[in-house]
């Protein structure tokens, strides 16, 4: 059986200090990642490039840019890490 996860760290000031782990349970678990982007969102566009380092398949669509891979922990920690900062946990 597959299964699809979504994450998204919302901009609302409430505590989701528990995105850390359960992203943390399904990636662990995982053996692919997918990365959606909003193509105005182009910071993080070229931030995620850089920190894929071309590793992942690139796809622009409509309005998004797609990033599919093989999960690679070096990728694991750093969502991990950038979602904890974002977070401030």
């Amino acid at each position: 059986m597959i299964y699809q996860l979504y994450f998204s760290v919302s901009d609302e000031y409430e505590k989701i200090d528990y995105w850390v782990p359960v992203m943390n349970y399904f990636l662990l678990q995982s053996d692919s990642i997918e990365i959606h982007c909003w193509n105005e969102e182009e910071v993080v566009v070229e931030e995620t490039k850089s920190m894929l380092k071309g590793s992942f398949e690139t796809i622009t669509e409509n309005n998004l840019t797609i990033f599919k891979g093989n999960k690679a922990l070096d990728v694991v920690k750093h969502l991990l890490y950038i979602t904890s900062e974002l977070l401030q946990i």
